[in-house]
């Protein structure tokens, strides 16, 4: 029983642990599902993102030369890998009387990973040049139509899909909710009303056909809240050397575990027109 004083002959229990330990409440992480995967080549800590140039056909003339022009590509950004870690330590009296584990330490270091990479990520909204939405304002349902359109510009294949803050959705729930208008009870048009438990990438349901996805890691620019419409695979890309590394060392001095995880890698914009920022206020 937690918080119950237990004796016996040798060790005196002063607190006992509940069973069930709460872990560490994250939001939601989920941007990794959306980003265009590089690896790097070996020896290399970073790589150029290049896009071909456009080219234009035209009209010639009997017996006159065509225009001739040179090939070539444009550098877009150049991903460099970056070391994030953590590291903890642990008694061996943590582990003989307070139930903690390697494994635990290594389960929440792994999380605090994921997340440190999905706030990189989502900050890169406030850095697309196109935006939706009006500063000050609560978000409504028009300006994720009007998002939709812009990024349908950039001509990348793809259905959009919608990253937006925990408040962003409440917003635009409250909106259709208002509106009252017929359409909005047609599942094929909208299901984001169906109360469904988020899942576990974030997902909410769909509006008008487009994916929308929930965390709390959208930025803040000012006073407002910047969401993104973006095209996965396109809009952002991910330099990846290799997946999260955890080593246990053991301290016989102090008896103690050190626990650490590392992770290279960088995010950056990779074709800034398939992604449009979505401002709305933030409080």
């Amino acid at each position: 029983m937690a918080d119950e004083t237990k004796f016996s002959d040798f060790v005196n229990y002063t607190a006992w642990i509940d069973a069930g330990i709460l872990e560490v409440l994250r939001t939601t992480n989920v941007m990794m599902n959306f980003m265009y995967a590089v690896n790097l080549p070996k020896g290399s800590n970073s790589k150029q993102l290049r896009k071909r140039n456009a080219q234009t056909a035209a009209v010639v003339a009997e017996a006159t030369p065509a225009t001739n022009a040179v090939y070539s590509h444009s550098a877009m950004s150049t991903l460099t890998a970056k070391k994030i870690m953590v590291l903890n330590e642990i008694s061996d009296e943590s582990i003989l009387f307070a139930n903690m584990e390697s494994d635990e330490v290594r389960t929440e270091q792994g999380a605090s990973v994921s997340e440190k990479v999905d706030v990189d990520s989502t900050a890169l909204f406030t850095g697309f040049s196109q935006t939706a939405g009006t500063s000050g304002q609560a978000l409504d349902a028009e300006v994720l139509e009007d998002a939709a359109y812009l990024v349908s510009l950039s001509n990348a294949p793809g259905a959009p899909v919608f990253v937006l803050a925990n408040k962003q959705v409440h917003e635009v729930k409250k909106d259709i909710i208002t509106s009252g208008s017929s359409i909005w009870a047609n599942p094929l048009v909208n299901n984001l009303l169906d109360g469904q438990v988020p899942a576990a990438n974030g997902y909410r349901g769909t509006f008008m056909g487009y994916q929308i996805f929930q965390t709390n890691h959208v930025p803040t620019s000012g006073s407002d809240r910047v969401g993104a419409c973006l095209i996965p695979n396109y809009a952002l890309a991910m330099a990846v050397v290799r997946t999260p590394v955890t080593e246990v060392e053991r301290d016989s001095t102090k008896r103690t575990r050190k626990v650490s995880t590392d992770f290279y890698y960088d995010v950056k914009e990779r074709l800034d027109a398939a992604g449009v920022g979505i401002v709305s206020k933030a409080a």
